[in-house]
């Protein structure tokens, strides 16, 4: 397994026992401090080298450095519950100002919807199976609290291990 494919795995499994353990503190967020808020979210993102040449350690260090995602779609959805994403554009600083319920959310990449939405029964190729696993996998935690400060957000594009690397 490749170094990047290890940091990415190692992304995920941090992300999904995060919000395992914030799942369970949802329920401690009383029902009358359930109320809409308007939260300022920064959202930000790093990447990771997907083939070609070998970057220098420089160019590796700067694509893992958190940048604004600007001007860009985002859909955010409360945690398990894809088919209720909404969709924003961050603005030219990758910020949003948005009302939104205390809770525990996901912020993805990809609309979630469609996603979620392909019945098992429905035939689909492997590249087609792999593409809908990668686009569900491009999200990151956002919880909501009464009171929340500005929330940031940091989004690792993933190389896509649908397509072949780069030459």
């Amino acid at each position: 397994m490749t170094k990047n494919i290890r940091i990415q795995l190692a992304l995920v499994l941090v992300s999904a026992f995060a919000l395992y353990a914030c799942k369970g503190r949802k329920a401690a967020v009383k029902s009358d401090d359930k109320k809409e808020n308007t939260v300022s979210i920064q959202i930000l993102y790093t990447s990771n080298p997907c083939g070609g040449a070998q970057p220098t350690p420089d160019i590796v260090e700067e694509m893992q450095r958190p940048k604004p995602y600007t001007q860009k779609e985002i859909w955010i959805a409360p945690f398990m519950k894809e088919s209720e994403a909404i969709k924003y554009k961050t603005d030219k600083e990758g910020k949003l100002n948005i009302a939104i319920d205390t809770g525990f959310y996901q912020v993805y990449v990809y609309n979630p919807v469609p996603l979620v939405a392909v019945s098992d029964s429905v035939k689909r190729s492997e590249k087609e199976d792999c593409e809908r696993m990668f686009k569900l996998e491009q999200k990151a935690p956002l919880g909501i609290l009464k009171n929340t400060p500005p929330a940031e957000v940091i989004l690792n594009l993933m190389c896509n291990p649908c397509e072949e690397p780069k030459p």
